[in-house]
């Protein structure tokens, strides 16, 4: 019997069947993203990500509770993956903003996946442990490149052995090989796993990760509704139809 690492999030598996379509909400302002979840409630999505590193100047991390219940209440039972990505790790490096773990842990209470940087995840899970209902996704980009498989492969087993509910990598192809390492390391990883694993090869040339991830493993993708939060994000409507096509009957 084939192994499934799962994880239940508002009724529903994450890891399951075909991979969950995941759509960012990228506004600065309350209402531009109130405007994006409602829309999503009607679109092909199956899980949302605010990206608060968007909208930091307008919200604070106290603003962060009572504007989750808003949030919470236009998506319905989207599930919500709360991310704030930082220059940290978009550089590839340097000092965390003095917000982002009391961002973090205003979220847990209102967020399905706390998205938390692998590079500072280990020294943070204490913090973060137990703080809401909040589950723990550690997410790592590079930006520069793909490393080989097999170090892709041992940095999401190291992920999960860091105190993850789910991971997540995502790298950056120099030409088509590179697509190839990142789904034979998702392949592997899949095969080893207890938890879901997310990946995908970033920018035009990996598109076809995002695609077809979910053969190999990855368990959601992420298409762009109003805006991309990464290069490479498919339209939430195409991909929503290649997704049926390819994984129709899971």
């Amino acid at each position: 019997m084939e192994k499934r690492a799962v994880l239940a999030l508002r009724g529903r598996m994450l890891g399951a069947g075909r991979p969950w379509l995941c759509a960012p909400l990228m506004g600065r302002e309350r209402a531009d993203l109130l405007r994006e979840a409602q829309l999503l409630r009607e679109s092909p999505a199956e899980a949302a990500e605010w990206r608060y590193d968007q909208a930091r100047e307008s919200l604070a991390p106290a603003d962060i509770p009572a504007f989750l219940e808003e949030l919470r209440e236009a998506l319905g039972e989207l599930p919500l993956i709360f991310t704030y990505r930082t220059p940290a790790e978009l550089a590839g490096g340097g000092p965390l903003p003095p917000d982002y773990l009391a961002a973090l842990e205003a979220a847990g209470a209102g967020s399905d996946l706390l998205d938390v940087e692998w590079n500072r995840g280990e020294a943070l899970l204490p913090a973060l442990r137990g703080r809401g209902k909040s589950r723990l996704l550690f997410s790592c980009h590079d930006f520069a490149g793909t490393p080989p498989a097999e170090e892709m492969e041992a940095l999401l087993l190291r992920m999960e052995d860091g105190g993850a509910d789910a991971v997540k990598l995502a790298v950056t192809p120099r030409c088509p090989e590179d697509v190839l390492a990142l789904l034979t390391a998702t392949a592997r990883a899949h095969s080893r796993l207890r938890v879901p694993l997310i990946t995908m090869s970033m920018g035009q040339l990996g598109m076809a990760s995002r695609l077809c991830g979910g053969l190999f493993g990855s368990a959601l993708t992420f298409g762009a509704a109003q805006s991309q939060s990464a290069p490479g994000q498919p339209p939430l409507a195409e991909l929503a139809r290649i997704l049926g096509l390819l994984y129709d009957g899971q």
